[in-house]
């Protein structure tokens, strides 16, 4: 898809947002709860733990290693749990096989080409290994299922203490 065809696409959703709160149709439900003006993402970045110290686009990842020379985390664990919270809190945050990076944003905070392309990789990727995850889970879920009819509890009570005594 080139910058035309993006444009077109993606602005008469733009153009909705901006006149009503709310978006009706199920296709466009997703941008329901869409800052159009992002302008405090620069607030929110130089207040976070690890956005701070990341650069704009792919070709300045960071990598995970990098990340704990120069916070002085020295758990890569503890480092994915603040990039995961970061992103619960609303920074976008792209990571790929170079590293984590911020994606590309104009100044008013909006996402430029580069950056939604670089947005949209990222969430397509997520988006996959979610389903993928879901999918594997669901003969554990199974197991349970055949557990919890055996032993005649709720399927609901599995995983509550009651449950193991």
């Amino acid at each position: 898809m080139n910058e035309k065809e993006i444009s077109r696409s993606i602005t008469p959703i733009i153009e909705r947002d901006e006149k009503r709160e709310t978006v009706e149709t199920p296709t466009e439900s997703f941008f329901n709860n869409i800052s159009i003006n992002d302008n405090n993402i620069q607030e929110k970045i130089n207040q976070s733990l690890i956005a701070k110290f990341l650069q704009v686009n792919e070709e300045n990842a960071i990598t995970t290693d990098e990340l704990v020379n120069i916070t002085g985390i020295s758990d890569t664990r503890v480092i994915r749990k603040f990039i995961e919270a970061e992103r619960r809190n609303d920074i976008v945050i792209c990571a790929s096989k170079k590293g984590y990076f911020l994606p590309e944003r104009d100044e008013n905070g909006i996402l430029t080409l580069q950056g939604f392309d670089d947005v949209q990789r990222y969430f397509l990727k997520s988006s996959k290994t979610a389903v993928s995850t879901f999918q594997t889970i669901q003969s554990a879920k199974r197991a349970m299922r055949v557990y919890a009819n055996k032993n005649q509890i709720s399927f609901a009570d599995i995983g509550k203490d009651s449950v193991y005594g």
